[in-house]
């Protein structure tokens, strides 16, 4: 998982992307004094291409409402009270049983001029994005030096990689 603190499972998956579907606020009160936001691309690509990894086929199975660490010493620091503060996400569990955080993913990158609608946005889990992500920054860099007259890759041809989900 991440650096947020699990509080409640939710197994019950096609019946929340619904709730949130359904909501129009960006941000809803999920449980009495518990608000989340929903309102976003994330959850947007999960109820569009549905919770399977675009190019692995791992299958989301469950929500996870999780306790938002990550602004902690930033809150202390400026006396912010992030009390209320949570998020829920998504999670595949692989062949070990381990959880494997679901995200979206830029088809076309940004950095290379894709947008953040919803036609350029797929539903991908963390390691099969972390993975592209890796890539994609080797092939930018490799593209850039050889837009910016770098002759270093003419004798060291660069083959850029062709996600599986763009075959």
């Amino acid at each position: 998982m991440n650096n947020n603190i699990s509080i409640k499972i939710y197994k019950n998956v096609a019946e929340l992307l619904k709730k949130f579907s359904k909501n129009k606020k960006k941000v809803i009160e999920f449980e009495p004094g518990i608000y989340i936001r929903v309102g976003n691309n994330k959850f947007k690509t999960f109820q569009n291409d549905g919770v399977c990894c675009y190019n692995c086929g791992i299958e989301g199975e469950y929500f996870s409402l999780e306790k938002d660490t990550s602004m902690e010493k930033t809150a202390i620091k400026n006396k912010c009270d992030l009390s209320n503060r949570y998020s829920i996400n998504l999670y595949a569990l692989d062949e070990n049983n381990t959880p494997v955080l679901m995200t979206h993913d830029h088809v076309i990158a940004r950095g290379l001029g894709g947008s953040s609608n919803l036609d350029n946005l797929k539903t991908m889990c963390s390691r099969c994005n972390n993975r592209k992500s890796a890539n994609e920054t080797h092939a930018t860099r490799a593209i850039q030096r050889l837009l910016n007259g770098n002759d270093y890759y003419e004798d060291n041809p660069v083959l850029l990689y062709k996600p599986r989900y763009l075959c």
